[in-house]
């Protein structure tokens, strides 16, 4: 199967957002670019877009360190984030590293829902911000103990 590669460059380009970091080129069957996009009150979240041929483009930002404890609250918190929000998605990775994603398929792959697409990341990043500071935050200092 033969699919082109949808201009990512150009499309974040006039989206306004700086590349920070990249894998693939034109004529590759996968590509991805990594961002750090700003919210409202979330800042420097880094996001990758990453698209294969035939399956279509994920977006997802990294919400928490490697092997980091997440707490039964935040997790709670997480699972209701996907029934809340049906565009964005919290997922675990295989070292149970929470990251928030989102879909596009191919055919629906356009600057505009690209944009929508990392707005929402943004948009959900900066409303489950004080949820999710107690995970991200180094446990002896959240315990109290540093």
């Amino acid at each position: 199967m033969s699919e082109e590669a949808p201009p990512l460059d150009r499309w974040l380009g006039e989206l306004g957002l700086e590349v920070v970091a990249a894998t693939g080129g034109p004529g590759d069957s996968a590509l991805a670019r990594d961002l750090v996009i700003d919210g409202r009150r979330r800042f420097d979240l880094r996001v990758t877009v990453a698209w294969v041929a035939g399956v279509g483009c994920s977006v997802w930002a990294y919400y928490g360190h490697e092997a980091m404890e997440i707490p039964k609250r935040t997790y709670a918190r997480m699972l209701r984030a996907n029934f809340d929000y049906p565009y964005v998605k919290f997922a675990l990775t295989d070292d149970d590293r929470p990251m928030l994603m989102t879909e596009l398929p191919t055919p629906a792959l356009t600057r505009d829902e690209l944009g929508r697409g990392l707005a929402r990341l943004a948009l959900v990043a900066d409303r489950l911000l004080e949820g999710a500071a107690a995970g991200r935050a180094d446990p002896g200092l959240a315990a109290g103990l540093g």
